[in-house]
Parts: C-alpha cells; structure tokens; sequence
C-alpha cells in the first residue's frame, strides 16, 4: 500500500466509511492538511472514539484546537447571519435573507462531529443589491460587485457571500455514455447536448426553512438538495481530479447524516429533486456514498422506498463550465478514489482526451486553427455550436524564456456578447474574458496552487473584425522550473468561446487538448 492508499483509506474511514485509519504510513502535516480540505478534522476525532483508535497526542492537540477554532467560527458565523436577518428588516421590512449552506446540519443537530470549517457565509435575499447594502452595515470590509459578472453571486465580502440563485446541473436521461466517450468519439468530436441548470431562487429557499437555536436554516430535505448539488459541482468542474478532495468526504456524509435524520421525508425529498430536475445530481451522491462509505444513503436509513432508483449510472464531466449549464459534457474515466486523493503519478486528463501534436518552428511559434478546416487545423478537439457556431479560431502559441504566450483570434461579436479564452495545463487554470462594449479585460487564476504574483496575466482588444484575446503563463504552470531543451512537449489545454450577456446562450466554443514541441 502506498501513501495515497493509506491516506485515502484513512479519509474514508474518518467520514464513516469502512476500513481503518492507516495513521503509521501518513505524516502528520500530511494528514492534517487532507482533513482540512475534505472538512473532516470533527469526524475524524469523533470517529477515533468510537472506534477506540489511539491517537498521538500531538494529532489529537491539533485537532481538537482545530476544532474549536471551526466552532468559533460557526458561533461567529450565526452572530453575523442574526445581524444581518436584523439589518436586512431595517431596509425592506418585506424581504429576507437565509443561509444557502455551511453550518446548517450542525444547527439542526448540535452533534460535535458536524462542526466544520466554512469559509464564508453564503446567503440568498430577496434582492441581492439590498442583501449587500444590510451586509455591508454589518460587516463593512469592502465588497467585490460582480453583478453580471457572475452565474450566481452577486457580491462578496470576506465573511459573506450573496448569490442571486443557487444551479442544480441535469443532463438528459437515456443518453448514451459511448455518445460522450472520449476514447471512442471522432477525432473532432462535436458535443451535440448541453447539461441544464434549475435555478433554486430565495422564495423556494424561504418556504423551506425551519428554525434552529442559531436562526432560520434549509429544512432537511432542502439542504440535502444543495448538498448533492454541490458535490457535483466539484466533480462536473474538475475533470483533472485535484491532488485531494475534488469531492468533500464531509459532504457525502453529510448526505448520509440528513436523510437519516427522524424529520427527514424520503417522499418529500423525491418531489423536490423532481421540481429542481436533480435527477443527476442525488444519482451522483449516492453513486458516491455506495462505492466510497459502503451503502446507499436511502437503503441505509430504511427509507428507500420513498425514492425512485438511482436514474444514471454514468456521469459526465464537463471540459468547461460556463454558467449557463451547456458546457462540454463528456465522458472520462470513472475513478471514485481519485476523487478523494489522487495519485501522485497520474497523468493530465489532457492525455486522456488525445491532444493534438502542434510544433514550434525555429521561433518558437506555432499556428493553429479551428473550425476552418484549413492547414493548420487541429487534429484533435472538441466543439458545440449550439446557438448558431461562432466560426473560425485561431491560436499563435510563442515560446519565450519567462512561459509560453497564447493569442487566440475570434470573430468580433456584437456588443451584448462577450469572448472568453482559457488555457490549463495540470492544476493550473486560467481565464481571461473580453467585453467588447466597455473594452474591458477580466483575468482569474483558478490554479489549485495560485501562480506567482505577476507571472501570469491576459488582455483582449478589438483588431478590425476580431476580438484577439493574449494570455501569458510561465513555465511554472507546465511544471517547469525554466524553458525546457528543445523536442520537450508540454500540454496545454486551450479553450475559446463566446456568450450572450449576462451569462445566456452560448452561439458556440472548442475545446483542444494540444501537446505543444517545444523549440
């Protein structure tokens, strides 16, 4: 057994699963930081009680002053919520404010094991311009305003965070898995349906609630229904698993936890995943709670018959979440462990997809196109069109000491339209969005470990009847200390589309797996 056996072994374990903890093939550091990530530093000390598993005392030290720093944090947590129930009453006296997620099971239960670290408060309002105003009377730190800017949020402070709407991801029944399957599909593989979302809004969270000694929360039912949408997200949005908890054991338990709770209504439960179209979603977590923690979560607490069977038995991923839900779904390998912790030695899911070959000349530049059908296209990618195409893309990939360039070209598009470029490679992830009506260049780092200050960046420009979107990475996102001998290859994920505002159709996009020879 190696140590990503054991941790993941450990992990499992921790969050009720079966097996035993495998603390002597672990460090310390190691472990503490896998719990962190999977939220479970409280199960995992309540877990060793039950089972009588001896711990070192300088685990259990730090875990126990980890764990009453997360109480400190949910006390503080529900303070801010009461504060903010009160302020928001001072402005609309008709409105409200509630939690979408974080310490709700803990409030319903008290229990010590569903103490957890959240990191902010996220709540849905009646308006959210008026849930930021009450917010900011309470917590007045600064905001970052997204407004359009954003799928679902619609500001966030450093303790809370306001959505306009919570998604729950679907997909058609009875689509056939070989139809997304990335080993068997054409070379250019057009992606022919998109995922959906079903949108949960406050007034369908506001006739869910139930009070708790720390105020108003998602009533059982519902807040299982966030749950299991969340923990698609995790998987849906990562398709190259992160190093550890691309999904939260704490979640999957906690999905166990809900539904066996006495007040809990498998019936009730099965109307809502019917109105919010969660099919996908309660399949996937308990797909996931049977092959990860031993049983479904349904058939454990007896109450099976209240639910129809799991509905998919295959799940896909999405090669690139735009908010709108149409994305790129696909299938890749099916690796539940992965999702805990994955090997340290496993390949990109670049390699997975077949990148295309695309060699640097002399230069130490390479061109290569999309939808055209020209010399120079791609080999290998992935497109949809479905609202209309948006026609060719180009990509001039340049080599340089400091990290590899990428300009990609696309038609202009009118101004209520907006083009986005990303380029990945591993656990580092970027994005770069142009607005044509105001000019405007937005650049995120949604790296798994963020890139050095200032070594990554992107700006877009109008170019007569293009939009050229230019993203720079240094070598360090490829894995690289510098630039590498000539005849290495790299891997780089390129992805370009374009979208209505804010957050509608998407008139089209590519995807391309491409395994560049350096120079």
């Amino acid at each position: 057994m190696n140590s990503t056996d054991a941790l993941r072994r450990t992990l499992i374990w921790a969050a009720g699963g079966p097996g035993a903890p495998e603390l002597s093939r672990l460090t310390e550091d190691d472990l503490l930081f896998a719990l962190n990530k999977h939220r479970l530093e409280s199960r995992f000390l309540h877990q060793a009680r039950e089972d009588g598993v001896s711990l070192p005392a300088g685990l259990a030290d730090r875990l126990a002053k980890r764990q009453s720093e997360c109480l400190d944090l949910i006390e503080r947590k529900a303070e801010l919520y009461a504060r903010l129930r009160d302020a928001m009453r001072e402005i609309d006296p008709d409105g409200g404010v509630a939690p979408v997620k974080g310490f709700g099971l803990y409030a319903l239960t008290g229990e010590e094991r569903h103490i957890r670290f959240s990191v902010d408060l996220d709540v849905l309002g009646s308006d959210p311009a008026e849930v930021a105003r009450a917010a900011m009377s309470v917590n007045d730190v600064g905001y970052h305003h997204h407004g359009e800017d954003h799928p679902y949020v619609f500001a966030h402070m450093r303790e809370i965070e306001v959505h306009t709407r919570y998604l729950v991801t679907g997909f058609r029944k009875g689509e056939q898995a070989g139809t997304y399957d990335v080993s068997a599909g054409a070379p250019v593989m057009q992606i022919e349906n998109p995922f959906s979302v079903s949108a949960i809004d406050y007034p369908a969270l506001a006739a869910n609630l139930v009070d708790s000694p720390l105020g108003p929360v998602p009533r059982a039912e519902f807040a299982l229904l966030i749950r299991c949408a969340h923990i698609y997200v995790g998987f849906a949005m990562d398709p190259h698993p992160l190093p550890v908890a691309t999904v939260r054991l704490d979640e999957l338990a906690q999905v166990r936890d809900l539904i066996a709770l006495d007040a809990f209504s498998a019936a009730e439960f099965q109307k809502l995943a019917d109105d919010f179209d969660a099919d996908l979603v309660v399949s996937f977590a308990r797909t996931l709670c049977r092959e990860l923690l031993g049983a479904d979560p349904f058939e454990e607490a007896g109450k099976d018959a209240d639910v129809r069977p799991v509905a998919h038995d295959w799940f896909p991923q999405n090669l690139w979440w735009d908010g709108s839900g149409a994305g790129f779904p696909v299938l890749l390998n099916w690796s539940p462990m992965d999702l805990v912790a994955r090997d340290e030695d496993q390949p990109d899911f670049i390699h997975a997809l077949g990148p295309a070959p695309v060699a640097t000349g002399p230069d130490g530049a390479a061109r290569v196109t999309f939808l055209a059908a020209g010399p120079d296209e791609s080999s290998r990618y992935f497109w949809h069109e479905f609202h209309g195409g948006i026609g060719q893309i180009t990509a001039e990939i340049t080599l340089s000491d400091t990290g590899i360039r990428t300009a990609v070209t696309l038609p202009a598009t009118p101004e209520d339209q907006m083009s986005m470029v990303g380029v990945a490679s591993r656990d580092s992830r970027v994005e770069l969005f142009f607005k044509p009506r105001e000019g405007e260049s937005e650049f995120s780092d949604y790296s798994f470990t963020k890139l050095p200050a200032g070594s990554a960046g992107g700006e877009g420009r109008v170019s007569g009847e293009t939009h050229v979107l230019t993203v720079d990475l240094p070598w360090a996102a490829f894995g690289l200390e510098q630039r590498p001998a000539p005849g290495t290859k790299v891997q780089l994920l390129l992805r370009a589309r374009q979208q209505r505002r804010p957050w509608n159709e998407i008139p089209g996009g590519i995807v391309a797996p491409l395994l560049v020879s350096c120079s």
